[in-house]
């Protein structure tokens, strides 16, 4: 297996990747990964330590035609029984450079339900999926996208949602010993968001809803765990909101299990998704959740019984379900036990990476198969 990454950065896409190379049948299976980013290699180690062998090709020191006919020439180098792309710009140059190889046994991750930047991409897809073995999305919202509006023949999509690496969150903090570690407020109703800070996210949206909250809970707080391009901008709308002291934006973090435990309430704010990993884990960890209506959400959050989902940019709704949630601790409790009891008996890990292996093996056996989906 060649793993195609067009970064290495620490998000939801790159971590379930970590994931199947970590707990695969390694008596079936043999992994490696190229990268063609050198400024954004973070999670190069981790692959490393899990037996994955790593090469590194800068797609940004040379030119565009150059970096593709590397690319080609690494693959056909390797010679692995099946490449694997992920994510936006691999799903390109990564499938190009595979069949100019000679590689026949192609699998693509899509996993965000905005896949094009431009308008001839679409048609680019719908070439290099007729040369694709086995797409694979996270939710079904993406696969019916890529059906109706690009033409995806839907037997060679599989749908594989994201599973959960339970064992981070095992032996979790209760809440007050949480807050002592983080040093947090003990009493503070507390709203947390984890995410990088870029426009998917659309951490604006949370932050005009929480100068909403501050009217009738006037101690709460929001914490922001992530880091990205947004940053400068989101610190200069809090002060233009008078939040300064009100949400803090954490930066990177690997502490997430510990973040979880001392919140109130975890929001999802994005203005589109693929199947958000990190609201999943909040709801694994029993966390009582809010929502935009967004590809993955819809499937996770059963509205008002596990947890509310709000239309993208209803401020106005996002800001009401978070106070409900943060003065009924009654009803918290019950809505974060709801949303764990709905999500482990379907998104475990294990069930994820059995269902990689199975695709990686359809695809390496080009066998004819109905699509499937987990």
């Amino acid at each position: 297996m060649l793993h195609v990454f067009g970064t290495l950065l620490p998000g939801g896409a790159e971590r379930q990747a970590l994931v199947i190379v970590r707990h695969s049948d390694r008596r079936r299976f043999r992994y490696s990964a190229v990268n063609c980013c050198a400024a954004e290699n973070l999670l190069a180690p981790e692959f490393a330590a899990a037996g994955c062998e790593m090469h590194l090709l800068d797609k940004f020191s040379m030119a565009y035609p150059a970096f593709l006919w590397r690319l080609r020439g690494l693959i056909r180098r390797l010679s692995p029984d099946v490449v694997h792309t992920w994510l936006y710009a691999p799903a390109f140059w990564g499938r190009a450079a595979a069949w100019l190889a000679g590689h026949r046994a192609i699998v693509a991750s899509t996993r965000t339900s905005k896949p094009y930047r431009r308008a001839h991409e679409r048609v680019l897809d719908r070439w290099l999926s007729r040369r694709t073995t086995v797409r694979i999305v996270n939710s079904r919202w993406i696969r019916d996208m890529l059906v109706e509006q690009v033409g995806i023949d839907p037997a060679r999509i599989t749908v594989i949602p994201n599973g959960v690496e339970a064992g981070r969150f095992e032996g979790a903090l209760p809440r007050a010993e949480a807050r002592a570690v983080l040093g947090w407020p003990v009493d503070a109703p507390i709203v947390l968001a984890v995410g990088r800070l870029v426009e998917a996210k659309n951490y604006e949206l949370l932050l005009r809803a929480m100068a909403h909250v501050r009217i009738m809970v006037p101690d709460a707080r929001a914490y922001i765990a992530g880091w990205g391009p947004l940053g400068e901008r989101l610190e200069a709308l809090r002060a233009r909101l008078g939040l300064d002291g009100a949400v803090e934006l954490l930066g990177r973090r690997e502490d997430v299990p510990t973040l979880v435990s001392a919140a109130d309430v975890y929001v999802l704010s994005s203005a589109w998704e693929g199947f958000p990993n990190a609201l999943l884990e909040a709801m694994w960890s029993g966390a009582a959740v809010v929502s935009t209506r967004v590809s993955g959400a819809e499937e996770l959050v059963l509205d008002g019984r596990n947890g509310f989902l709000v239309d993208v940019n209803d401020e106005g709704n996002l800001a009401w379900r978070i106070i409900q949630l943060l003065l009924d601790a009654s009803f918290r409790k019950r809505v974060g036990q709801a949303a764990l009891e709905s999500v482990r008996a379907r998104y475990s890990m294990t069930a994820m990476v059995l269902a990689h292996e199975a695709v990686y093996e359809r695809a390496a056996g080009r066998m004819a198969s109905a699509a499937l989906e987990v």
